[in-house]
């Protein structure tokens, strides 16, 4: 699959035309799972009439994804938004806004059960997905063949995994839920980030 690549910040021509979309396909790769110590190694994008954009994070401050994050007139979709949105957020200070996540999707549409982008493209689309280059080396200069494969696929199949939930959740009436809940996601990041308790705790 054709893919680009842009370095330290969305190219403009890139920018101008994922910005004029409803739904933009987001994800991102890590130095490891701590938001406050450890590196963004990759940003992936995906729309249909895009293709794969692959950002990789430099040492200028990426203004017009950021941009993209907080334009309220796309909607930004991730697998676990919580994850991503911390590590960017707290590199970059932004704050986004029109968030989907087919993770908090999953958990309505079936409290309990396993909820991993790899179980889900199986059970709702039929797809297999191999998450082995998930613990290598994303802040290397070269990433490997499979490593960009790896980072493609999980954002190429989320907007179909996103219909199949959504379908679903409407065929059970929770739907409006499932919305206040994504709608949730940007202040509960902020709470996160500004290092707050749970405030919905006893």
């Amino acid at each position: 699959m054709e893919f680009r690549i842009c370095d330290g910040d969305l190219d403009p021509d890139v920018f101008e035309a994922i910005s004029q979309e409803t739904i933009v396909a987001c994800d991102s790769e890590t130095s490891g799972l701590d938001w406050r110590t450890e590196e963004i190694g990759l940003i992936q994008l995906y729309t249909e009439k895009s293709g794969p954009i692959l950002l990789r994070p430099s040492g200028v401050i990426p203004i017009r994804f950021i941009e993209l994050l907080e334009m309220d007139s796309t909607r930004k979709l991730f697998h676990h938004a919580m994850f991503d949105l911390r590590f960017i957020a707290n590199r970059w200070t932004c704050s986004p806004m029109n968030i989907s996540c087919t993770k908090v999707l999953a958990k309505l549409a079936h409290p309990g059960d396993k909820n991993s982008l790899k179980e889900l493209l199986d059970c709702y689309c039929n797809i297999i997905i191999s998450k082995k280059m998930q613990v290598s080396d994303w802040t290397s200069e070269d990433l490997t063949g499979d490593q960009l494969e790896y980072a493609i696929s999980d954002v190429y199949y989320l907007p179909l995994l996103e219909k199949k939930l959504l379908e679903k959740l409407r065929n059970e009436h929770l739907f409006e839920l499932a919305q206040k809940c994504c709608d949730h996601i940007p202040t509960r990041l902020k709470l996160d980030l500004g290092g707050y308790p749970d405030v919905f705790a006893y």
